[in-house]
């Protein structure tokens, strides 16, 4: 049996995976759930519904130049 150091105030887990990916892993999810807390707290704010959300308030769209109101026709 493998124990792993997690520490919730560093956001850090000795098996590296929590550093890496930028959200909890698996250990450290089992003690945020233990303890009650919202594991959405412990992401980083790339994941967050927000960064999310301004990713796309001015977003650009080009216009859609051709008549696609008919099916696609194959040759």
């Amino acid at each position: 049996m493998v124990d792993y150091l997690v520490d919730l105030e560093a956001r850090t887990c000795s098996c590296h995976a929590w550093q890496s990916s930028g959200y909890p892993c698996g250990h450290a999810l089992a003690i945020i759930l233990a303890l009650k807390r919202n594991p959405q707290l412990y992401l980083k704010t790339f994941f967050t519904l927000e960064s999310y959300r301004k990713s796309y308030e001015h977003a650009i769209l080009h216009p859609l130049a051709g008549d696609y109101s008919q099916p696609l026709v194959w040759p």
